[in-house]
C-alpha cells in the first residue's frame, strides 16, 4: 500500500478540528470501507513523528486500531504546508520538502 497524500490531510486536519473535549482520533472516526488505509497511512504518521500516539494492535484480520493524542511540532509544521495547497489539487509529493521524509 502506497501513503495517500489526500489522505494524510484529511487526517492530520481532522485532528485539529477536534474539540478540546475530544481530542482523541480513533480508527472508528472513519468510514468503515476505508479503514484499511487510514490505520497504514496513521501507523506512517506515527512512525514519521508527525502524530502522537500509538497502534492498538487487535488479535484476528483487519485493520489495526489506534489511538491519535495530539499532532507532534513537525505535524503542526507539515499541516500548515500541506493546507498551503488548496483542497481538489491531486497530491502526489507535496513539494518534496524534508518535513515529510
Amino acid at each position: 500500500m502506497k501513503r495517500n497524500w489526500d489522505l494524510v490531510r484529511e487526517i492530520l486536519v481532522r485532528f485539529e478540528e477536534k474539540s478540546s473535549k475530544e481530542k482523541a482520533l480513533m480508527l472508528d472516526d472513519w468510514a468503515e470501507n476505508s479503514q484499511s488505509e487510514i490505520s497504514y497511512n496513521v501507523e506512517l504518521l506515527l512512525d514519521g513523528d508527525l502524530l502522537k500516539g500509538e497502534m492498538l494492535p487487535i488479535f484476528g484480520e483487519g485493520p489495526t486500531n489506534f489511538l491519535v493524542t495530539g499532532l507532534t511540532w513537525r505535524g503542526l509544521i507539515s499541516l500548515m504546508l500541506l493546507k498551503m495547497i488548496p483542497f481538489g489539487t491531486k497530491l502526489k509529493n507535496p513539494l518534496r520538502l524534508r518535513v515529510f521524509q
